[in-house]
Formats: structure tokens, sequence, C-alpha cells
């Protein structure tokens, strides 16, 4: 997509030992950007690992509903849900 050089972290599971929905790399990611959860949005398409991981250490969640669907059994609700990613500007 080209816009890796727009962000300042970047975890990848396989380089990091630690995969999704593990609080540890979402909690790894606020260490890194010297953030507290409350101050950050999550982004992503997988119900289960993108936003109950997400949510569980208390990020604000947005589901992209693109390829997943929503998996009933969750305990987490992502606080906005998005069709395509040009509607996140809308919502920050």
């Amino acid at each position: 997509m080209g816009i890796r050089d727009l962000f300042e972290c970047i975890l990848v599971s396989e380089e990091v030992g630690v995969k999704k929905p593990d609080p540890r790399i979402f909690e790894l990611a606020l260490d890194r950007l010297r953030l507290r959860p409350d101050e950050c949005v999550y982004v992503g398409d997988h119900p289960r690992n993108d936003i109950e991981g997400a949510g569980r250490v208390g990020m604000r969640t947005v589901w992209i509903k693109v390829n997943q669907p929503w998996i009933p059994d969750l305990t987490v609700r992502p606080d906005h849900e998005i069709g395509r990613l040009t509607e996140l500007l809308g919502l920050l």
C-alpha cells in the first residue's frame, strides 16, 4: 500500500513472537509508542484478533467490515464500524 513510512511503529507478529489477540502485542505497541490504551484507536478487520484483542487492553476500536463476519460470542464490541478505510477520516 506504500504507507509504511507514515507510521512510527509497526509490529509484525512473526518478528516479535506474539500473535493477536494476545494482549502482549497490543501492550508492546503501547509501550513503544509511549501511549495509554485510551489514547489509541485500533483499526482492524478481524473481530477476534483485532477488535476483541485491542478492546480488552482498553483501546478504542474500529472494525472494517470487509472480510470477516462478526463472531456473536465476542465480549468486546467495536466502538465504530466502517465499510471502507476512507470512512475512517470522518471518525477521527
